[in-house]
């Protein structure tokens, strides 16, 4: 991740030392006004790519310092569910939710929490308007599993393979999401040791979490 860090801040360190040079020699106003408008746009870039990382050490470190409680995670992911359905309806689309009753787990509550945010938030922004968006929760042999389900463009496998990376979006101008989410959802699956995926659905993207009982 620092190599990757150094290498993407080279080019904005490189652009930024080239318009300052040219602000010193060049007389024109006009372009002493492109050239420091080029410049503070790297200089915007740089902030972003650096607030993200250090936001994403600060969650990676809460995460951590969580512990396990019993939690019935049907009535969590219900809640959670409830409180949304307005965000949701507001991008036009409709929140289906097929959660069984009753399911009870040791499990870090926060863990729950952000994958199920994360997933949404990601479902949201990749659905066709006008769809529906299914949150599941079942019981799978020795887990929990939760998936959210969107109709819309699927992944491909180029994609597949990065979608877990740290900082990786698909929004055009980050607006959308710092990339961060997914990346995190997978940082969670490696501290619980448990299983994290999607699949293409003939009419969109399923991504799911194994939730597994930490009380043994």
């Amino acid at each position: 991740m620092l190599r990757n860090i150094t290498h993407d801040l080279k080019t904005p360190l490189a652009v930024i030392s080239s318009q300052i040079e040219m602000l010193n020699i060049c007389e024109e106003q006009e372009k002493k006004d492109y050239y420091y408008q080029s410049a503070m746009e790297e200089i915007g870039k740089m902030n972003k790519m650096i607030s993200s990382v250090l936001r994403l050490t600060t969650e990676e470190r809460e995460l951590i310092r969580k512990n396990a409680r019993l939690t019935d995670v049907s009535e969590l992911i219900g809640e959670l569910c409830k409180s949304r359905r307005a965000y949701v309806e507001s991008r036009e689309l409709e929140l289906i939710a097929d959660i069984d009753p009753g399911l009870q787990i040791s499990v870090v509550r926060d863990h729950v929490e952000h994958v199920f945010k994360n997933y949404l938030s990601n479902a949201v922004q990749n659905a066709d308007r006008n769809t529906q968006i299914i949150v599941s929760l079942k019981q799978n042999r020795d887990a929990v599993r939760l998936s959210v389900e969107n109709q819309g463009r699927q992944i491909s496998d180029e994609l597949g393979e990065k979608i877990w990376t740290e900082a990786f979006t698909t929004s055009p101008d980050g607006t959308e999401n710092t990339g961060l989410g997914l990346f995190i959802v997978k940082e969670i699956s490696l501290m619980e040791h448990t299983k994290c995926g999607y699949e293409n659905t003939d009419t969109g993207v399923r991504f799911r979490f194994d939730f597994i009982d930490r009380s043994e």
